[in-house]
């Protein structure tokens, strides 16, 4: 590790599981009234 660097220490450095690129936004940024909203009981 780099010194200076934060990082989770659940996730490993090099996961073998990736982002599905499939669900990855088009945008460069968020617009919040496209974001989701979800309760749990």
């Amino acid at each position: 590790m780099w010194r200076g660097t934060l990082r989770s220490a659940s996730v490993p450095t090099n996961p073998d599981w990736g982002m599905r690129r499939e669900m990855m936004s088009r945008r460069y940024t968020t617009r919040l009234d496209q974001l989701w909203s979800v309760a749990c009981k």
